[in-house]
């Protein structure tokens, strides 16, 4: 068992097993209406996808962060909007389709640092999140910056209870993960087997579920 600091948060890896309790962070990223251009209804604010000449956020014409922002046409879910991408995809879609990145209205799912994911962690890996006396199987489905930890989807949060809005909700404190690290299997998948998933994990690991 060992113990890394990311920012302020203690995180505990045993074996595959990896837990923490943080705040919640509210990740907009991969809903189709998670950014648009200046003007347009966006549930997140546009600063958060980069700026131009440094997009991180969003598809753009040229796949680099210099390229102009891929706006979503009117057979897309959000015409007018930019494509809002996440680091778990599925790959049976196309770089500029919406529905290749993982929905953040949807989908309960949280982001990792770098950290993590050099101590195994993998895209599309399950997780337990609880919060009070509710609890979501979630996946991961992006990477966040190195210093901080503690961030997950509007579905996840609206699952806990915890206001979901990307621009000003989230809480400070009280959210506890169990993560498995190396526990994907591939994306896209039911909910519902993730959620089998994670209770046998759980059972396995002597939780009563």
């Amino acid at each position: 068992m060992s113990t890394i600091q990311i920012g302020k948060t203690s995180v505990t890896i045993d074996s595959n097993v990896i837990t923490w309790t943080s705040g919640l962070a509210i990740d907009a990223d991969g809903a189709p209406n998670a950014y648009a251009p200046k003007g347009t209804p966006a549930l997140d604010y546009l600063a958060n996808a980069g700026h131009p000449g440094d997009w991180y956020g969003i598809v753009t014409d040229n796949g680099q962060g210099d390229g102009n922002p891929v706006v979503q046409e009117s057979n897309d879910p959000c015409p007018g909007s930019y494509v809002s991408t996440t680091a778990l995809v599925d790959h049976s879609r196309g770089v500029n389709d919406p529905l290749r990145y993982v929905n953040s209205s949807m989908v309960p799912y949280i982001s990792v640092p770098p950290q993590l994911r050099h101590a195994g962690v993998k895209l599309g890996d399950v997780c337990n999140v609880t919060y009070g006396c509710v609890s979501c199987a979630a996946v991961v489905a992006d990477v966040g910056p190195s210093d901080s930890i503690g961030e997950g989807s509007i579905a996840l949060a609206n699952t806990l209870g915890i206001n979901g809005d990307p621009k000003h909700g989230g809480v400070s404190s009280g959210v506890s993960v169990t993560l498995w690290a190396a526990s994907t299997q591939g994306w896209p998948r039911d909910m519902n087997d993730v959620e089998n998933q994670v209770q046998q994990l759980l059972s396995s690991a002597g939780f009563s579920v």
